[in-house]
């Protein structure tokens, strides 16, 4: 990839077949394999306990061309939610988080796994029967969005964290009384058993969160609710097991919207960058831009602007692309489209997007 190209390739089209939108996306990239997951809303698309399957595109690749779309084989007439892949480094096995949320009340969380990088999936099993009876009494969590982690390296590699959020009171209360905060799930036995971190992120009502890796712990960023704006971050050097007060981190004005976040790891001269995707007009959800730390999410030094155009829901998700060059991949919408970019970090650092860019549509 030249130090300026920038390409695009269509995933799905807000309105064909009879999804209306596609929201809350989950992304994992395994050696060549790029797979990108969706919750397919039917109806309006704005309700988030309509009708909604998890659709899902692979690619062996590296985002380059994507086989055609599967319907995961979930039951039918549910309200599938927040697909979150996590791979297992260590045994080779793709797990893959999604609840169902039939009345925006309560939910059904459930995972299954593949062990051939997404061609085939087992039957979902539902999360809490791996979790002591008890040890989070909430009516309400769902895991990501996004996608999870397997813990490279020091005392707790190999060990998988997901992040999850809770509303403790229902919709019916106002937004600053639903109790809303973050726990991980984290498994150190290769998914046969999963286990609660304590509640995080209460006084800032904590919303969605990502959690990634660096070369000083791991990072937690986290989308505050109640009138905050920004982004809160929050750090454990236990592997995931205690966190910090979630404090502020300065990136700039820009829509309070979930945002994606990645780390890349392993590649001389980038060892501690965190990149995170989100849209930046405050009023609506539309300019997608990406954010690159060189400090471990310290600092956010440098910007990137993607071509302008509606990017509703305004949700994304990032991966490193295992390739001799780093590349970031990345799931976002422009304009109705539903689009996986590859972006060079060379173009990352650059600022405002020029060049070559290369779009192709998919049937």
């Amino acid at each position: 990839m030249s130090k300026w190209e920038y390409t695009e390739t269509e995933i799905w089209r807000h309105g064909d077949n009879h999804i209306s939108l596609f929201h809350v996306f989950g992304l994992i990239a395994v050696k060549n394999v790029v797979l990108v997951f969706a919750e397919a809303r039917e109806g309006d698309g704005k309700d988030a306990h309509g009708l909604h399957d998890i659709w899902m595109r692979r690619s062996e690749d590296g985002g380059r061309s994507f086989e055609a779309t599967v319907r995961l084989d979930l039951e039918k007439g549910c309200c599938w939610t927040n697909p979150v892949p996590v791979y297992d480094e260590v045994i080779g096995r793709l797990f893959l988080f999604y609840s169902d949320n039939p009345d925006n009340l309560h939910t059904r969380n459930f995972v299954s796994y593949s062990d051939d990088f997404g061609k085939s999936w087992s039957e979902g099993q539902q999360v809490n029967q791996f979790m002591e009876e008890g040890e989070v009494a909430l009516p309400f969590h769902l895991a990501g969005p996004g996608h999870g982690i397997c813990i490279k390296k020091g005392d707790y590699a190999g060990r998988l964290v997901v992040p999850v959020w809770h509303r403790q009171f229902n919709v019916d209360r106002e937004p600053t009384k639903r109790g809303y905060c973050i726990s991980a799930l984290y498994s150190e036995d290769h998914g046969q058993t999963w286990e609660h971190t304590a509640l995080l992120g209460q006084e800032i009502m904590a919303n969605e969160s990502r959690i990634e890796e660096t070369e000083d712990g791991l990072i937690w960023v986290i989308r505050p609710g109640g009138g905050w704006t920004g982004r809160y971050i929050s750090r454990s050097f236990d592997g995931g097991t205690t966190w910090t007060s979630p404090e502020p981190v300065s990136m700039g004005p820009a829509n309070n919207c979930d945002a994606g976040v990645t780390h890349i790891c392993g590649k001389q001269g980038y060892e501690n960058v965190v990149l995170v995707s989100r849209v930046s007009q405050i009023p609506c959800r539309r300019d997608m831009e990406v954010l690159l730390s060189r400090d471990g999410g310290l600092t956010f030094t440098d910007k990137m602007t993607l071509p302008e155009g509606d990017a509703m829901p305004g949700y994304s998700d990032l991966c490193v692309l295992e390739e001799e060059e780093p590349l970031a991949g990345l799931v976002h919408c422009r304009n109705n489209h539903v689009l996986f970019s590859r972006i060079s970090l060379q173009a990352l650092t650059g600022g405002k997007y020029e060049g070559t860019r290369r779009t192709v549509w998919l049937n």
